[in-house]
């Protein structure tokens, strides 16, 4: 659910940031990549700002989290928090995946 609703004709802008990165050994829920082994996962969190320029301002209307799954071997870059709420973000989400 959004926490601000976004209406018709709105202007949104949208910010992404990878969260973390894991290669797992298996993957028991993702039916196209169960079964293979050493699948690297991405955890990636999008924000959705309504912009209004008129007034100089933005509001927050939605969080969301994604995980893709890669083919498996396909190189992915390690990713490291660069401060402390990065590091709590990306303990969250992980824990939220340890069921994957």
């Amino acid at each position: 659910a959004f926490s601000i609703p976004v209406n018709v004709g709105d202007l949104t802008n949208y910010q992404s940031r990878v969260v973390y990165t894991e290669v797992k050994d298996e993957i028991r829920d993702f039916n196209a990549f169960r079964g293979q082994k050493n699948v690297p996962l991405v955890s990636v969190e999008v924000e959705a700002w309504i912009v209004e320029p008129e007034k100089a301002s933005a509001k927050l209307s939605n969080r969301f989290m994604f995980t893709f799954a890669l083919p498996s071997g396909t190189p992915c870059r390690r990713v490291l928090p660069s401060n402390m709420e990065e590091a709590r973000k990306m303990a969250m989400r992980h824990d939220l995946e340890k069921t994957l």
